[in-house]
């Protein structure tokens, strides 16, 4: 059987939109994850890692950004959060 793999990545998504969109509403203090959010999150995380057996995340990478979240990117804006090496002149 041949999984739909955008779609459901897609559908993913959209259901996890909706949960930042109202925890975005809650006040600071009560935005930690509850029980139910963080079994949710687990059993998430099981599903995308059966699905991708290698770990490629579809070329995604996380980063983190300057206000401390964790956000994944795909490789054209990978080099807008992690600019390399410097370049160091010759001597």
């Amino acid at each position: 059987m041949q999984v739909n793999q955008i779609g459901y990545m897609a559908d993913i998504a959209a259901a996890l939109g909706d949960a930042a969109e109202a925890s975005s509403r809650e006040a600071p203090e009560a935005s930690a994850l509850n029980a139910a959010q963080g079994a949710g999150l687990r059993a998430l995380r099981h599903l995308l890692l059966g699905i991708d057996k290698e770990q490629k995340f579809g070329g995604m990478r996380r980063v983190l950004t300057e206000s401390g979240d964790w956000r994944w990117v795909c490789p054209e804006h990978y080099p807008i959060y992690d600019a390399g090496l410097p370049k160091l002149p010759y001597t």
